[in-house]
């Protein structure tokens, strides 16, 4: 077994504002949620913000012992009431599943006032071979940014367990990486280099790409 990040993302009800202390809704989610599950066994780190670009979508990162951890919380009658107070301030439909960053635990999340969150998308069989390709080349830009973006903090990447679905319902297998920054503004001045140009020419078109999202999320730690 090993350590695994529980990512999980959902829209806000309108008018809710979880980032304001006084306001009850950052009571109901750090108190009566994040409270409970940052106590419960296997559980290590809880980070939380939202999302820069769209500050009506709620983003948690949860590190935990395993998978395995998890789906014993997630099995147990008691751990209920930790994860209903976060859809008493959600609405819509919801996204939970796991990636396996290395090293682990994912650093970035504590680091960087800002996390970019990159995910990419591929047909659900891609191979192991494929995969790991994906992932080496993923590696090398990490360490392109750290050489020559200004503002750039860390990184890391990795695998999601589960398929997941995107639009037209064509199952995929994703790939999650996180880049820390100072700011966004130093992440979009960094795309306008010469630098990052080559970067993304030299990585070239990846295998059976389907899709690729992109958004800037400023975490905080929960600290119980």
């Amino acid at each position: 077994m090993s350590g695994v990040t529980e990512i999980a993302f959902a829209p806000l009800k309108k008018g809710i504002n979880v980032t304001d202390p006084g306001n009850n809704a950052y009571k109901t989610l750090t108190e009566e949620a994040l409270r409970l599950i940052k106590g419960w066994k296997g559980c290590q780190r809880i980070f939380w913000g939202v999302e820069i670009e769209d500050p009506k979508k709620l983003r948690l990162f949860v590190n935990w012992d395993s998978l395995e951890a998890h789906e014993e919380a997630n099995k147990n009658p008691a751990y209920l009431p930790a994860v209903k107070p976060i859809g008493s301030v959600c609405s819509g439909p919801h996204t939970v599943y796991h990636a396996r960053f290395h090293p682990y635990a994912p650093s970035v999340l504590a680091e960087a006032p800002v996390t970019e969150v990159m995910t990419i998308y591929f047909p659900a069989e891609y191979s192991l071979h494929d995969q790991e390709t994906y992932d080496n080349g993923m590696r090398k830009f990490f360490e392109a940014c750290n050489t020559h973006a200004d503002g750039f903090l860390s990184s890391t990447g990795g695998w999601v367990d589960e398929v997941q679905k995107i639009e037209g319902g064509e199952e995929v297998k994703a790939y999650v990486a996180l880049f820390g920054w100072e700011s966004v503004n130093h992440h979009l001045a960094f795309r306008e280099t010469t630098h990052f140009k080559e970067l993304r020419e030299n990585m070239g078109q990846p295998k059976d790409l389907r899709k690729i999202e992109a958004v800037h999320v400023k975490v905080t730690e929960f600290m119980q």
